[in-house]
């Protein structure tokens, strides 16, 4: 009986010094560890025992520095790519970034009007966007979440019908703009490399000649739900 007893002790010290390890090992891998003088491992604090934990390094780099997006995705039913401009961080959290983007239709699109008008076409839109948003804090030192809005300004033309059948830009004079939103996740492979994946949507149209059906086609297409993914590094 004796046995068994210290038996049943001796399994459960380990047990519990394992899980200890273990917790340990996690707090570390989050934030900054220090000896006390006892020798009983102890979470950095900032200013007193009990204040806010201290930021990690690879967060205060990422609010710094100038950063570089290239990325690719659908839109409607647009595919695109794209290049950004990060620009460091205002304040703790805010973003104002730089992009330029090159949608095209995946093939030709037939657009069909109330009255059973029809055109088909390919379109594409080439533009820029300021974009603006917020992220949320470093996530077990290498997440973070995001959100934003893209104000696009561009130009809609058919590249592909000029090519192919000789037709000139068949959506005329046009000022192309969307207003699209986006929620995502930033997930950071090295301290100046990370991966990007978010989704969306929202308004895209055109002023144009309103009695070209090829415009009124072109000012709905491209509305809708949105996906992109990219990479992103960091100076």
């Amino acid at each position: 009986m004796a046995k068994s007893v210290i038996t049943t002790v001796f399994v459960l010290s380990l047990v519990c010094i394992s899980f200890g390890t273990l917790g340990a090992a996690e707090i570390s891998d989050c934030y900054p560890i220090s000896s006390t003088s006892s020798g009983v491992a102890a979470i950095t604090l900032e200013g007193s025992e009990i204040s806010t934990i201290q930021e990690s390094p690879h967060e205060q780099g990422f609010r710094k520095n100038l950063g570089f997006e290239a990325s690719t995705g659908i839109q409607g039913i647009l595919s695109f790519v794209q290049l950004g401009v990060l620009f460091p961080l205002v304040g703790e959290s805010l973003f104002i970034d730089l992009k330029l983007k090159y949608l095209s239709s995946i093939t030709w699109a037939t657009y069909v009007d109330t009255e059973g008008n029809s055109v088909s076409f390919h379109p594409t839109v080439i533009g820029g966007a300021v974009s603006f948003g917020g992220y949320s804090p470093l996530l077990f030192d290498c997440i973070r979440l995001y959100g934003g809005t893209d104000l696009f300004l561009g130009y809609s033309f058919t590249p592909y019908d000029s090519w192919i059948r000789q037709t000139g830009n068949l959506i005329g004079d046009n000022v192309t703009f969307a207003v699209l939103g986006f929620f995502g996740l930033e997930f950071f492979t090295s301290p100046h490399m990370s991966i990007i994946l978010d989704a969306g949507g929202g308004y895209k149209s055109l002023f144009g000649d309103k009695n070209n059906q090829y415009a009124v086609a072109s000012s709905w297409l491209g509305s809708g739900f949105g996906i992109k993914m990219g990479v992103r590094y960091y100076l």
